[in-house]
């Protein structure tokens, strides 16, 4: 015979004191699942672009105790999130290992982070609602079923911190109330602040941001003076320090690409290709029911409102930013992160037999997306306004189902050629600039070289054009020279007369490199 002590009485009746409750099962559940499986989307179309090497060059530089530029001969923000960059930075300094390839797992992890983030904020929001049963992922299947969304999860773009920081932010204003202490409503305003410094048109979510967070926090002029104060105080210092030290006041990007200019027509249809590849107009129709449904009956409490419309109007004001620009070459991206900002409050729905019907509607268009959804131009072809799949392009191009790694973008033929000159380049017995002539009896390119300029300090120069292969194939204290004008200043201040290709319309002639850069005394002809 044995005998209970009272501890192990008190121990058991606890244990059975504390029911499980099926339905926050389920949505814990639910949560898990949609993070389980964005994890894997990711993980299955993991890369770095191009464009991504340009960064991680950057990142680079500053690890070798270099300038934070592209080449150590120029002064050149080629990046167009500062965030991003030093991000970079501390994460392969503490981690060691190839920049290009923490680029790609960071980027990974802050992407699923962010839905992770998203999923609970929206969570603890409907339960502040008083929502005490099942809830149903809703909004975050649109995030699920549309390929780009996995694609951009990596990349080595900074795609991944906006949709971290986003959800992020919406996270912190869910939190903030009237009785907030002072150090819950400085650093939320501290992070809200750095919309800027992720990329320099978040500067409007950080505005939508920060005007929220004085109505929830219920602040008076001297609380709201504080708050803009500790916003402003990161992204003003690199503002000064940009000023100072690279001699413009927006990242060299945003130069080259002229942000300031208008292109409605081309922004259009940058938004068309997106739209209709993907029929988004079902989704969003099912979710204006179910934004009908929740808040149209009663009338919502102003904390409701102010957390259901910030991230709604804050993305239409970015939406509308991205089509005055003319959107971009690389389809979707643009896109996703307003996407994601719009869809935030709904990214999960309480149970009930109308959000039932939506939501199981919204899954089997998201099903059908996931499966079937793909732009109607493949691998090397380009869309409407030269618009590309880049994944698959670059993919297609470099002869890599994954190519995350930087050797990864020297596969291909143009790799190999390019590889070889290089090579040869570089091997010449005086400094030499490596450039794509054209002969005229043949009518084909080919590459040629002529002897640098007397007082040029570097090795070996090369004026080309896809900067992130370029990367690769040179050395940090090398001389590369960038035809569309990100890595290079005298390209990225050319003046715009023929609007094209979105991202790639300033191209630098020859003349002005065999002028600034070649021997006189070996340049004949051009």
């Amino acid at each position: 015979m044995t005998f209970a002590t009272p501890f192990h009485t008190r121990l058991r009746s606890t244990r059975h004191s504390i029911p499980v409750d099926p339905r926050r099962a389920a949505t814990a559940a639910a949560i898990t699942a949609c993070v389980v499986v964005f994890a894997a989307e990711v993980y299955a179309r993991r890369w770095i672009s191009d464009d991504g090497l340009i960064a991680v060059r950057q990142v680079r530089q500053v690890l070798a105790g270099h300038r934070p530029t592209y080449s150590t001969a120029e002064r050149d923000e080629v990046n167009t999130s500062v965030l991003w960059t030093w991000l970079l930075v501390a994460v392969s300094a503490v981690c060691g290992g190839e920049p290009a390839l923490q680029a790609v797992w960071a980027g990974g992890i802050l992407s699923v982070g962010a839905l992770a983030v998203a999923l609970d904020a929206s969570r603890r929001f409907q339960r502040s609602r008083g929502a005490d049963g099942m809830l149903l992922p809703a909004g975050v299947l649109v995030v699920l079923g549309v390929i780009p969304f996995w694609d951009y999860g990596t990349s080595g773009l900074e795609t991944g911190l906006c949709f971290f920081w986003l959800s992020g932010s919406w996270a912190l204003l869910a939190a903030v109330k009237p009785d907030s202490t002072p150090r819950r409503r400085h650093g939320t305003a501290f992070a809200l602040g750095l919309g800027p410094l992720v990329r320099p048109e978040f500067a409007i979510a950080s505005a939508a941001f920060l005007v929220a967070l004085t109505l929830l926090a219920g602040a008076r002029a001297r609380k709201i003076l504080s708050i803009i104060a500790v916003a402003g105080v990161l992204p003003v210092a690199y503002e000064i320090f940009r000023a100072g030290y690279y001699g413009i006041l927006i990242p060299m990007p945003g130069l080259a690409k002229e942000a300031s200019n208008t292109h409605w027509g081309r922004g259009f249809g940058y938004f068309d290709d997106f739209l209709t590849t993907y029929k988004l107009w079902i989704p969003l129709a099912l979710l204006c029911v179910l934004i009908t449904h929740l808040y149209g009956r009663a009338r919502p409490s102003n904390r409701e409102v102010v957390l259901v419309a910030t991230p709604v109007l804050a993305a239409s004001l970015m939406c509308v930013y991205v089509l005055r620009v003319g959107g971009d070459y690389m389809h979707a991206r643009m896109w996703l992160p307003l996407v994601l900002l719009m869809l935030l409050p709904l990214f999960l729905v309480p149970f009930s037999r109308t959000t039932g019907v939506v939501v199981a509607l919204t899954a089997v268009w998201a099903t059908a997306v996931g499966v079937n959804g793909r732009t109607s131009y493949h691998n090397l072809d380009a869309g409407p306004q030269l618009i590309t799949n880049e994944r698959e392009f670059e993919a297609a191009f470099f002869g890599h189902k994954h190519p995350a790694r930087a050797a990864d973008h020297l596969g291909g033929d143009w790799g190999a050629y390019l590889e070889q000159a290089v090579d040869t380049a570089r091997g010449s017995a005086i400094p030499v600039l490596l450039y794509m002539a054209h002969d005229n009896a043949t009518d084909k390119d080919y590459l040629t070289t002529v002897p640098l300029a007397p007082g040029r300090t570097e090795s070996f120069a090369f004026f080309w054009d896809n900067m992130g292969m370029t990367s690769v194939l040179t050395s940090l204290d090398q001389l590369v020279i960038d035809r569309n004008g990100l890595a290079t200043p005298i390209s990225g201040h050319l003046r715009l007369d023929h609007p094209g290709r979105a991202g790639h319309e300033k191209s630098l002639s020859l003349v002005w490199v065999l002028a600034k850069y070649a021997d006189p005394v070996a340049v004949t002809r051009v």
